[in-house]
């Protein structure tokens, strides 16, 4: 039987790039792919369970996530179209994917209009499923690499919270002291799945839904 592998990769074209593309409009693209994809895996991923999250997110130099997670590019053409090639882990690299371009990761194929309208549920479930299998995956045996790549975001989640009260905003550091908004809290689930939705809906916003390759 031949094992079916998840690619690690995308390639997204977006076709609707507005001409004379803005710095602002290229910092809200590419802030707003990476802060959907860092979400997700606080969500999904084992060690991440005590990760604090706020959906306040402030700019921010360094990941949330441990080093293997990190979402990367590898090519880039800047202007009209917007043409990119990133690496992340595979399933949350094709559920970020499948936002984007209007396909929902629980559902099946739907259409953009109903990702931008019943997107809060579609995340939620996705979010619940892989949740629990995360939590059935930690109660199982786990090879050395497992182990230290678990130990890895465990302690990414410990300099979150030692970031809180240090003016951090539970995870996320302001870059000016006059930044004192206090952090919304929910649960985990919740912000999530907003956070991940307005940051899909922001990178439409800026240059539409992309063909992926």
């Amino acid at each position: 039987m031949t094992e079916i592998v998840e690619p690690d990769s995308a390639h997204l074209t977006f076709e609707n790039t507005p001409p004379g593309f803005t710095v602002a409009q290229f910092r809200a693209t590419i802030d707003g792919i990476n802060n959907a994809y860092e979400y997700l895996p606080i969500g999904v991923l084992p060690g991440y369970e005590d990760y604090p999250l706020s959906d306040r997110i402030l700019p921010r130099v360094y990941s949330r996530l441990a080093e293997q997670d990190e979402l990367r590019i590898t090519t880039l053409t800047y202007g009209s179209p917007l043409d990119l090639s990133l690496i992340g882990d595979p399933l949350v690299l094709g559920a970020i994917k499948a936002l984007l371009v209007g396909v929902g990761g629980v559902g099946g194929a739907i259409g953009a209009k109903t990702v931008l309208k019943d997107g809060h549920e579609i995340i939620a479930n996705w979010v619940n499923l892989h949740a629990n299998i995360r939590s059935t995956q930690a109660k199982l045996g786990a090879d050395e690499a497992e182990d230290r790549l678990r130990q890895e975001r465990a302690e990414k989640t410990r300099e979150a919270q030692k970031n809180i009260g240090r003016g951090g905003g539970r995870g996320d550091e302001p870059t000016t002291p006059q930044d004192t908004l206090q952090p919304i809290e929910r649960d985990n689930v919740t912000i999530v799945t907003n956070v991940v939705q307005r940051e899909v809906t922001r990178v439409t916003k800026a240059v539409g839904r992309p063909e992926i390759r």
